[in-house]
């Protein structure tokens, strides 16, 4: 007799056995059975989730129709294809695996592998690669309705079978009729119809929570919802995460002036990022996370309404400026006011990128970066100071270190750099954090001010402070950067591709040559659409 069959009337033998010692129904069913089922729930959620993010994405969402038609007619067969469609679902998309301690010597064939495995070695089984096994699964990568169930490994095999596996069949079932007869069934707009993960070796993934502050064990963060003719109310609510930028006046700054503002370079390099990250068809980020431009007080009129025709949202700021602050460059001299960044508390994350940077692919999944999370200040008492404002009890700020020259390897040589280049950064806004800063902007050469912002966010989030920040993957921005790290994969570029550098490389020269074309275009056309007139 197989185990399977052992096990069949499991549940019955249990009841049977709590009632014989002396319970009563009542105290067996709110004691030990609904406890159970309880029990059940999380991971119960974690496998439809999976299957339904599978089933919304590009290589799933075929499959919606036959799940709305068999939904919606409530017969043993449907609900047996529909049983096999959550099964699909979590085996292609789902995220387990087992560890396990052997008890006996044996050899396992992995894949034309022989693996030796001896009493006491500790094994890990994934279920991810199980899930592909073509012996099992002949046309592993495609959803097939006619596998035998018994070949799904997710609720174990044999004595290790989960308690209660018939019940979480017959609730899946239940569970993808009732979302699955929703008609034109679709990812919810925006960031909330994207389940928040970060990939992992192996197939698996990490889980984020909602605001992306901190891991959790489950997925969390998936929306979705019927296709809707007229939708009442915002299709989301406001974003918590955002990109920005920065541009200061300059002397030219003159509203009534007839003056050419893309002389201005960084004032065309925020326009054309404006473009990248907003409407740009291969590089655009989601439309609902905004593109913040901080302008200093003296930008032109001009030059903010411009800004704002183009997608961005503006926020003028006052400048922050010490008498001992002597930056290196003239064009440094208001550099400072970047850290009004950190006032902006109704963001979660922002992620900072300077006006001169290329953009060659999307950088959405920054948020998610393992950098990104919150961490805990450090209580070192050798590096508080008496003369700085408190620290804040928690904080967060990531960014990459300085690449030093074109001749840097890439991928990165560690160990790298300890000193952060902070054209491109990503940071959990705080008031607590913003007050720090400027009790050292108030302390005379506590950094060295030849670049005011950079080397004092370096002093701040030193590696030996209280304070350290985080290394973000090296792709995600490249100073200093040439061709090779182009090919090499990485997703922007920063340099001043407006001016006439015979330093810079001519290829990443020339793409944000393009852009700035496309950008010009595209604006021109959504002038003409509004009814304006002269170029953009």
């Amino acid at each position: 007799m197989s185990n399977h069959q052992y096990l069949a009337d499991y549940g019955v033998h249990m009841v049977r056995r709590l009632l014989e010692s002396g319970m009563g129904a009542e105290e067996v069913a709110w004691s030990q059975v609904l406890p159970t089922a309880t029990a059940m729930v999380p991971n119960q959620s974690q496998v439809f989730t999976q299957a339904l993010d599978f089933y919304l994405s590009p290589a799933g969402s075929k499959y919606l129709p036959d799940i709305n038609r068999l939904a919606k007619m409530d017969t043993p067969e449907a609900d047996d294809k529909i049983l096999h469609y959550c099964m699909e679902g979590i085996r292609l998309n789902g995220t387990f695996g087992s560890y396990r301690e052997s008890a006996t010597t044996t050899t396992i064939d992995d894949g034309g592998r022989a693996v030796h495995v001896k009493p006491g070695d500790k094994v890990f089984v994934s279920f991810v690669g199980a899930a592909k096994d073509t012996v099992m699964f002949p046309d592993p990568e495609n959803v097939r309705l006619d596998r035998p169930l018994e070949n799904y490994i997710h609720y174990g095999v044999g004595p290790h079978s989960c308690l209660g596996m018939q019940a979480s069949r017959v609730a899946l079932t239940a569970m993808l009729k009732t979302v699955g007869k929703l008609d034109g069934l679709r990812r919810a707009p925006g960031p909330k119809g994207v389940l928040k993960k970060i990939p992992r070796p192996g197939g698996f993934y990490i889980y984020m929570r909602e605001a992306h502050e901190s891991y959790f064990p489950f997925p969390t963060t998936l929306t979705s919802e019927p296709s809707l003719r007229q939708r009442p109310g915002p299709a989301h609510r406001p974003s918590k995460v955002a990109f920005a930028t920065f541009l200061a006046g300059t002397a030219a700054d003159n509203d009534e002036a007839a003056v050419d503002d893309n002389d201005d370079g960084y004032y065309l390099g925020a326009r054309v990022l404006a473009y990248q990250l907003l409407h740009s068809p291969t590089v655009g980020t989601n439309s609902s996370i905004p593109f913040l431009v901080l302008v200093t007080e003296d930008a032109s009129e001009r030059k903010r309404k411009r800004l704002t025709l183009d997608g961005a949202t503006v926020v003028v700021v006052d400048k922050l400026v010490a008498e001992w602050v002597h930056p290196g460059a003239d064009r440094w001299r208001d550099v400072l006011a970047k850290l009004r960044l950190f006032e902006l508390t109704s963001y979660a994350k922002i992620c900072f990128i300077d006006a001169d940077t290329l953009v060659t692919k999307r950088l959405d999944g920054v948020f998610y970066d393992e950098a990104t999370m919150l961490q805990m200040t450090l209580s070192n008492p050798a590096e508080l100071k008496d003369d700085e404002a408190p620290l804040p009890r928690s904080f967060m700020f990531a960014s990459k270190p300085d690449a030093w020259g074109y001749e840097h390897a890439y991928p990165p040589v560690p160990p790298e750099s300890d000193y952060l280049n902070c054209g491109f950064f990503v940071f959990t806004p705080s008031k607590e954090l913003f007050a720090y800063y400027m009790s050292l902007l108030a302390i005379k050469d506590r950094f060295n001010p030849t670049f005011p912002e950079q080397n004092l966010l370096n002093y701040a989030h030193r590696k030996e402070g209280n304070m350290p920040w985080s290394h973000l993957w090296y792709g995600w921005n490249v100073n200093w950067p040439t061709v090779k790290d182009l090919e090499g994969g990485a997703a922007s570029f920063h340099a001043k591709y407006w001016s006439d550098d015979p330093t810079h490389d001519p290829v990443l020269k020339a793409m944000w040559r393009e852009q700035r074309v496309e950008m010009e275009s595209f604006q021109r056309g959504r002038d003409s659409m509004r009814g304006l007139k002269g170029s953009p």
